[in-house]
């Protein structure tokens, strides 16, 4: 979460790791789903400013023995 005072703009630069895509399938895998994702970024949920996409080209399994964080750049 990133917070602005009102009419203030940065810009956010963020590495999103695929691991971070993950999650237990039907067979109780943890895997990252090919297929297109979505990012979308506003205020709120009812509120989206700006959407984006990327594709994920492969489904892989992946271990979920790690929490995974992701670096935020605020210029």
């Amino acid at each position: 979460r990133i917070t602005l005072k009102p009419r203030e703009k940065r810009r956010v630069i963020f590495k999103l790791p695929t691991e971070q895509l993950a999650f237990y399938n039907r067979e109780m895998k943890f895997v990252i789903e090919a297929g297109t994702y979505h990012v979308m970024v506003g205020s709120s949920s009812q509120d989206i400013r700006l959407v984006s996409e990327f594709k994920v080209t492969s489904t892989k399994e992946v271990s979920p023995r790690t929490l995974k964080f992701t670096e935020t750049i605020i210029k």
